[in-house]
């Protein structure tokens, strides 16, 4: 491995376990979340559902590419920690079922925000 590729993957490591990323990716989460039960509620609010539907592939696609940043980051140890590869499956099955009721389990990227609470300890309390 070259000194360049070294550095690349020092530089994608720490964006990723910045605090600004944390805060990024927990605000689309969450705004995913929302969109996802917008979607496929029965009384969707017209054009809003069109809006909805175009988010979501695009929180996919987003979330696809975060995945290979942080293969790319880690290399094979990416799948020593239990949090990636939760959240590898996770995108992996949202990657090909991309919509319906599967992408529901994106919903489950939920529980890393619990993950969190070491990171902010303000939040240790709640």
């Amino acid at each position: 491995m070259t000194i360049e590729s070294k550095n690349f993957r020092k530089i994608l490591k720490d964006f990723f376990e910045g605090t600004s990323y944390k805060l990024f990716l927990t605000m689309l989460i969450i705004a995913s979340i929302f969109t996802i039960g917008i979607e496929l509620s029965t009384d969707k609010v017209e054009g809003f559902a069109h809006v909805a539907y175009i988010f979501n592939r695009l929180v996919v696609v987003v979330f696809a590419v975060e995945m290979i940043a942080r293969l790319t980051a880690h290399g094979v140890s990416f799948f020593k920690d239990p949090w990636h590869i939760f959240d590898f499956i996770v995108i992996l099955v949202s990657v090909f079922t991309f919509g319906g009721y599967f992408q529901l389990l994106r919903a489950f990227r939920l529980f890393w925000l619990l993950r969190l609470v070491s990171f902010f300890p303000q939040f240790q309390h709640v």
